[in-house]
């Protein structure tokens, strides 16, 4: 049945109606657009360039830059760029370690270990920087990250606890302040 009083539809026109002029004034957000050329240049490097893959990697770039300025919004720190290479290496070496130990721990006939969980205090904002932590922290030696508390405490799960699983993560911590810095 169709509807005889336009001025409903009218209205719902007129409220979702956006003119040049709106659309120009309104800022581009650089940040958003650095994000996509990255993931988008990311998508490029693992996949290369075909057809099949642009179609596919550019709604999935879309999508990334969408959830990492959900993560970690623009404003909140900013990326000092000159400290990633550090941090990806000490962090490209810890995952190194990491499978190299859990792979002897795996083929010893009685691995010397003491599991169980320990409890570290974090001292990162409960936002994208805490997140980026976890994921990390996650690739250290013997430990993943199993609870990220509301008092600012995360409780790690360990492979052996005589380890120092805090200096870790607090070294760790130390390295992904150096690269993500307070705005002022």
């Amino acid at each position: 049945m169709p509807c005889r009083d336009r001025s409903f539809v009218t209205v719902l026109e007129t409220r979702h109606r956006i003119s040049l002029d709106d659309a120009r004034r309104k800022p581009a957000n650089p940040g958003m657009l650095l994000r996509f050329m990255g993931f988008f240049a990311l998508w490029l490097v693992l996949d290369g360039v075909k057809s099949m893959g642009l179609l596919i990697g550019l709604p999935a770039a879309a999508f990334c830059a969408w959830v990492s300025s959900r993560m970690l919004a623009p404003g909140a720190a900013r990326i000092r760029w000159a400290g990633v290479p550090s941090l990806l290496g000490h962090w490209a070496w810890d995952s190194l370690v990491a499978g190299f130990q859990a792979a002897w721990l795996a083929l010893h006939p009685r691995p010397p270990m003491r599991s169980g969980f320990v409890k570290i205090s974090c001292g990162l904002p409960p936002d994208g920087r805490r997140e980026m932590l976890l994921a990390l922290s996650a690739a250290l030696p013997g430990s993943l990250p199993v609870e990220d508390q509301d008092n600012g405490d995360i409780l790690l799960h360990c492979l052996d606890t005589r380890q120092d699983p805090a200096k870790a993560m607090a070294v760790l911590e130390m390295r992904l302040r150096k690269v993500l810095v307070e705005n002022d």
